[in-house]
């Protein structure tokens, strides 16, 4: 497993722009997440405290972006 490193705006966009493989997982809880008018479209929604739990249900095969506002 790899450890999480934190990412910059400008890192993501590259990322995004060389093509790889990325899924957004956006971590905030319920009440953050239901009050937001910005959501991302195709995150993955899993609450912080819930992500470990949810591991084995992720992808393996691209690189994993957890944020929250």
């Amino acid at each position: 497993m790899e450890t999480a490193t934190p990412l910059t705006v400008a890192e993501v966009q590259d990322l995004l722009g060389r093509g790889v493989a990325v899924t957004f997982i956006d971590s905030r809880n319920p009440i953050a997440w239901g009050s937001s008018r910005v959501k991302l479209p195709g995150a993955v929604r899993i609450p912080i405290d819930a992500v470990e739990r949810h591991l084995p249900s992720l992808p393996r095969d691209r690189r994993l972006i957890v944020y929250c506002t």
